[in-house]
């Protein structure tokens, strides 16, 4: 238990002083964050794999999303809803497919990627309401439908996907 807290604390502390060091060297943030963005989260993905830490392993994804949602926000700040959809979806199926897979093939990690692919279905919303301006007061109803559908559908299928979480 000991050595799981101070992997996530090391973990936490490689974010915070890469931040530093980027400061204190006064490098070009513009291009040093998303990097050390890209590295902390790759490492979590591969810590939290390996030692079956599942939140350090979430983190690591959300920080992939993170930084494509900044990427493609700089590309293309004026796409539209439909646009943004298509954006994250695919993404979305592809996590939730790995959870399935992962759950046949290695047991313990196929939570953290149905987590992740059930946040990449709410992000379209999330980064039309957070991320660019001046969208539509509709996209928040969507997102709130969104989250009803996805209730009702973990609600329907309750028995395959806790079988899921519980391995």
């Amino acid at each position: 238990m000991i050595s799981l807290v101070l992997a996530g604390v090391g973990s936490v502390l490689t974010i915070g002083f890469g931040l530093w060091l980027i400061a204190l060297h006064d490098l070009n943030a513009d291009f040093w964050r998303p990097l050390l963005i890209a590295g902390c989260g790759l490492l979590w993905v591969i810590l939290g794999f390996t030692l079956r830490m599942g939140l350090l392993h979430y983190c690591g994804f959300a920080f992939w999303a993170l930084l494509y949602a900044g990427f493609s926000g700089q590309k293309r700040p004026d796409a539209s809803v439909l646009e943004l959809e298509l954006l994250w979806l695919p993404l979305c199926i592809l996590m939730i497919w790995l959870s399935w897979l992962l759950y046949h093939r290695i047991k313990g990690v196929s939570g953290v990627y149905l987590g992740v692919g059930v946040s990449l279905w709410l992000m379209p919303e999330i980064d039309a309401l957070w991320l660019r301006p001046d969208y539509p007061g509709w996209v928040s109803l969507v997102l709130i439908l969104k989250i009803a559908v996805g209730l009702a559908l973990l609600f329907i299928f309750r028995k395959k996907w806790i079988t899921w979480v519980a391995s």
